[in-house]
């Protein structure tokens, strides 16, 4: 989760209107998640760290990686 942070708040930080609520969701919920560890199974949270890979993913090409292979 250390790394996952600041990698999720600059996602929230600069998210356009149609992911910005899911992104801010995400990251309240990774701040909380080791003193309210019930956070990981609760739907709210579940839908918007989906969306949010999703948009990431789709939208953005986070996720993209030149391999080489």
């Amino acid at each position: 989760m250390e790394r996952q942070l600041p990698l999720v708040e600059a996602i929230a930080d600069t998210a356009p209107k149609q992911i910005k609520a899911d992104a801010e969701t995400f990251v309240d919920a990774l701040r909380r998640v080791e003193s309210d560890p019930g956070l990981r199974d609760d739907p709210d949270v579940k839908v918007a760290v989906e969306n949010v890979n999703r948009f990431a993913n789709q939208a953005c090409n986070v996720y993209e990686r030149d391999s080489g292979i």
